[in-house]
C-alpha cells in the first residue's frame, strides 16, 4: 500500500498541529507501532499522546534511539511499559505474519472444516511445560475457602490488540534487573564498599537467563519462562469471589466450570485481578461469566493499571488505598470507619462517578462485611489483599 503522508508537526509529539489523527481514525486504525528518534523525547512524547487517545500503542525497542545509554535505557526499560507494548521488531513481524496466517486460516477452515491444524505460532498461548511440578486440582482449603491450580505462566507473553503474543522475554528480563536494582541499593553499595569487584547482581537468576537472550531473538526460539499461579475461590452469601483467575488443564476454562458447579460455588459475583500482572485469563473469565464484576487495583507510578493495559476487559471498578480514612469525594465508596481502600468508576469520568456513587458504595460494603481489604501502597504493584473474616484466611 502506498505510504501516508503527515504534515505539519513542529513539536514534540506527531499529532498537535498535524493531520495524524484524521488519518488514522478514517483508515480504522486501532494499533499503531512506533519508532525513530529520539526515544525519549519525540517517540516518548507520541506513545504517551496515543495511549491517552485510545490507540494500542507498541513501542520498538530496537528501532528508537536516543543521545545515551543511560537516556535509552530509561524510557525502554521504565516509562515505555506505562503507555505502550515494548517489543523487538522481530517479534512485533512475527506476530503481524501469524496474525495473517490466522486470517487465511479461519477463511480456510470455513471451508474445509477442521482438516486443517491449529497454528502453534507466536500469537498462540506458548505451551505448557511438560514437566509440571504438580497436577491441577480444585481443592479446599479453608471453610468456604478454595484453591485452584497450579496454571504456568508464561511472562514472555503480552496482550496486542487484544491478542495473546509471544514476545523473546529479553524485555521483562531487563525490566526485573531494574526492579531488583532498585530493592537492592543498599547491597550494592555495600559490595561497593568493600571493594569487591563482582558486580552485585552477577548471580541473579536474571541476569543469568539474559546472558542467553538476543536483542533480536525470535520469540518462538526462546524457552518458556515464569510461575506456576494459583487462584482463590470464596463462597460468599450468594456465589462467590474469584481472587487472580487461572484457567484449567490445557488453557480451558471447561474443568474450572465443571468444579465451581460441583462446589456449589455459582454465580461467579466478583472477579478480582489484584495486581496488574495478573491479567492473561481474563479474557476467558469475562467471556464465561460476563455477569461478574471485575474488579482491579489502581496499581502505581511503576506500572500502568490494568484498565489502562487491558481495554478489551469490562471492569466494573478501581479498588485504590485511602489510608488517611479521607472524605469520600468524585463518587468514590470508602473511607469509613475499618476502611483503609476507596472503590471508584474505572474510566475517569466525574459525573458518571458522581451518578454511580451509591452502586459503588453498595458493592464495597458487600466486600467488607466478608472481608478485610487492603491495597499495598507499595509505588509498584498496588497489590490487592484479601483477609476472609469467617476463616481468617489471609489471602494474597
Amino acid at each position: 500500500k502506498v505510504d501516508v503522508l503527515v504534515k505539519g508537526k513542529r513539536g514534540l509529539s506527531a499529532f498537535p498541529g498535524t493531520d495524524l489523527l484524521e488519518k488514522l481514525q478514517a483508515r480504522g486504525v486501532e494499533t499503531i507501532a512506533l519508532a525513530g528518534f529520539m526515544a525519549n523525547c519525540c517517540v516518548e512524547s507520541t506513545m504517551r499522546e496515543a495511549c491517552e487517545r485510545g490507540f494500542n500503542v507498541i513501542t520498538l525497542t530496537d528501532c528508537v534511539a536516543t543521545t545515551s545509554m543511560a537516556g535509552y535505557n530509561a524510557c525502554t526499560n521504565i516509562t515505555y511499559p506505562f503507555f505502550s507494548t515494548p517489543m523487538t521488531s522481530v517479534s512485533f513481524l512475527a506476530a503481524v505474519r501469524c496474525a495473517l496466517e490466522e486470517e487465511c486460516k479461519a477463511a480456510a477452515l470455513a471451508e474445509l472444516g477442521d482438516h486443517l491444524q491449529h497454528c502453534d505460532a507466536c500469537c498462540r498461548p506458548a505451551k505448557r511445560r511438560k514437566q509440571e511440578t504438580s497436577e491441577w486440582a480444585f481443592s479446599q482449603v479453608a471453610s468456604d475457602v478454595f484453591q485452584a491450580g497450579p496454571w504456568f505462566v508464561d511472562v514472555r507473553q503480552s496482550i496486542l490488540a487484544e491478542k495473546l503474543v509471544l514476545r523473546p522475554g529479553e524485555h521483562e528480563l531487563r525490566r526485573y534487573l531494574v526492579f531488583a536494582a532498585a530493592a537492592a541499593a543498599p547491597k550494592a553499595a555495600d559490595v561497593a564498599a568493600e571493594g569487591q569487584n563482582q558486580a552485585w547482581d552477577e548471580n541473579l537468576i536474571y541476569a543469568k537467563k539474559l546472558a542467553g537472550y538476543g536483542l533480536h531473538t525470535d520469540p518462538t526460539k526462546t524457552e518458556p519462562f515464569g510461575w506456576l499461579c494459583n487462584m482463590t475461590v470464596v463462597r460468599l452469601t450468594e456465589g462467590c469471589l474469584v481472587y487472580s483467575p487461572v484457567l484449567g488443564p490445557g488453557d480451558s476454562m471447561d474443568r474450572v466450570k465443571e468444579e465451581l458447579e460441583k462446589h456449589s460455588l455459582l454465580p461467579v459475583r466478583f472477579v478480582i485481578a489484584p495486581s496488574p500482572q495478573h491479567h492473561l485469563a481474563l479474557k476467558p473469565w469475562q467471556l464465561a461469566f460476563p455477569e461478574a464484576s471485575f474488579l482491579c487495583g489502581a496499581a502505581s507510578g511503576q506500572m500502568p493499571p490494568l484498565t489502562r493495559k487491558r481495554r478489551d476487559i469490562r471492569f466494573a471498578g478501581v479498588l485504590s488505598a485511602s489510608p488517611e480514612a479521607k472524605q469520600v469525594s468524585d463518587g468514590a465508596a470508602g473511607a469509613g470507619p475499618g476502611r483503609n481502600v476507596l472503590l471508584s468508576s474505572p474510566t475517569p469520568d466525574r459525573e458518571k462517578d458522581l451518578a454511580s456513587g451509591e452502586k459503588y458504595a453498595a458493592v464495597l460494603d458487600e466486600l467488607s462485611a466478608a472481608f478485610e481489604i487492603a491495597v499495598l501502597d507499595d509505588n509498584r504493584s498496588g497489590e490487592i489483599v484479601l483477609l476472609h473474616k469467617a476463616s481468617g484466611t489471609l489471602i494474597l
